[in-house]
């Protein structure tokens, strides 16, 4: 859990790391409905070029074009030891298998649905109204 939960007033800050620029806007609209500050990237090198100690969630995209989302999951990871950050795959085929490896929290299928943001930003920001 980010630290900054616990102040009044929070807003989760979500990295949206995606490819498909039709899908970037509707998730981005859908994510500032719903409360949330969004950064929003469209590669892997923008991704790894976030500070990530201010950000709450992450929304990663496994097809990106300069590196596979897993990998880009992996490096996450490996930089961030000490932080417990929540990485969701977007996928086009719901590969379950992704849970788990590369330290990814969980898949969501495209399309993705304003109440399916909802749902999984209540799973993994306890915070979160």
């Amino acid at each position: 859990m980010n630290v900054r939960q616990d102040h009044p007033g929070w807003r989760p800050t979500v990295l949206l790391v995606g490819n498909h620029p039709l899908i970037q806007q509707v998730m981005w609209q859908d994510l500032l409905a719903l409360g949330c500050d969004v950064k929003l990237v469209s590669t892997a090198a923008g991704a790894l070029s976030i500070e990530m100690d201010t950000i709450d969630l992450v929304f990663l995209d496994i097809g990106l074009p300069d590196l596979p989302g897993t990998e880009v999951s992996r490096v996450m990871r490996q930089r961030h030891l000490s932080q417990r950050l929540p990485i969701i795959a977007i996928t086009t085929h719901g590969e379950v298998n992704l849970l788990g490896r590369a330290g990814i929290d969980g898949v969501i299928q495209k399309p993705i649905s304003r109440t399916q943001l909802a749902e999984l930003l209540a799973v993994w920001l306890p915070k979160y109204e």
